[in-house]
This record gives C-alpha cells, structure tokens and sequence, in this order.
C-alpha cells in the first residue's frame, strides 16, 4: 500500500475522476461588506417615476390650476351689508322680479339691508371686499368659490365651510325656492345658522 500513489487510492475508494473547477473561486467577502449587500438586496425596491410620469402630473396640475383660474373668472353676484360684515353671493342677476322680491324678503327675514352690490369675478370681488360671512345662494355659485362639486343637500350637510378663512354657508337660490316652496323653511335654518356664526366672530 505504501507504493500507492494519491491516484491510485483515490481510484480505489471510487472517487475518481478528481472534479476540478473551471475557474477559481471567489475571494471571500468581508462580513461587513457582506451584511450591507445582503440588506439591500432584502430592502425593497421603490419604483422610480418615468419621465411619462412626471410630465403627466406636471400637466395635471396645470390643469388644475388653469380651471381654478378659470372657474374665479367668472363673474357673480354680491351684496355687501350695510355693516360690511356679510357678504351675499349668487349667480348674476336675471330678470326676473319674483326672485328679486324673494331675495330682499329672506334679508329683511334677516333685518339685513345692503349697501354695496357689485358683479365681478370672485378674485376682483375679494380684493375690494373682506366679509366676516359669507352666504352663497344656490350650489353653483358654492362651486364656483370653493372649487368642489356637490348636491345641495351634501353643501348643507357640511355647513359652515370656508373660503380664504372665511365662514361660508350655502343654501338654496330664489330662483329655485319659488319652484320647490316646500325648501324654504331649511333655507331660513340656513340663514339661522349664519347669523348665529355671525355671533361668535
């Protein structure tokens, strides 16, 4: 046995052929380095935005802001209390008398006169104006300041909202009251509600 050789003993305890690499292995990776590498292949990967991405939300919000533009643009209504204190806003006026005798029926309600009426955009209106209250008549002109889509009866399940950290309160048109007379008694809790709002400014 003496004269075997590593070949021949390996060949008898059937372990040839020798496997032998093809290429050298590795150099070992130091723990540390190791550690880190086995970190951040577990983290999560955070998705980068496209460049699509980024030009879309870019234009969305332009958009956004060109339609707010454009929604302050469009002229309404208002009437300023003879103390300056509450503000009304509606749709422009139109012809039509019974809405206007409505209107100063639900003031006088009030024991509200108006000294200053004006018809102009929202930004010019508010730059000459600053109201402690302010009631908007009908859903549309709501719209139209705050930006947002609601029914009526989701604007008046939310009172009071705000516009440039001012009270607002929304309810119904006269226009639409002479056609639903059976709102005109939630239009007057409205009303109710701002003049007690009024109280604690």
């Amino acid at each position: 046995m003496n004269g075997l050789t590593r070949e021949d003993m390996l060949r008898e305890l059937e372990l040839l052929p020798v496997w032998k690499l093809r290429q050298p292995l590795p150099e070992p990776v130091p723990a540390a380095t190791a550690e880190v590498a086995l970190q951040a292949s577990n983290a999560p990967s955070l998705p980068v935005p496209s460049e699509h991405a980024v030009e879309t939300a870019a234009v969305l919000e332009a958009q956004l802001e060109i339609a707010a533009a454009s929604a302050w643009s469009k002229p309404v209504r208002a009437l300023l209390s003879d103390d300056a204190r509450y503000m009304f806003l509606m749709q422009p006026a139109l012809p039509d008398e019974a809405a206007a005798l409505l209107l100063q029926n639900m003031l006088r309600a009030m024991r509200m006169t108006c000294r200053t009426e004006t018809q102009n955009t929202v930004d010019e209106i508010f730059a000459q104006h600053t109201p402690k209250l302010i009631i908007c008549f009908g859903s549309e002109t709501a719209e139209t300041l705050l930006q947002e889509t609601h029914t009526m009866a989701e604007w008046r399940s939310q009172q009071p909202h705000s516009f440039r950290d001012t009270p607002l309160v929304v309810t119904f048109s006269p226009e639409h009251l002479l056609q639903h007379h059976q709102d005109k008694a939630l239009a007057w809790q409205d009303l109710c509600l701002a003049m007690q709002l009024m109280q604690t400014l």
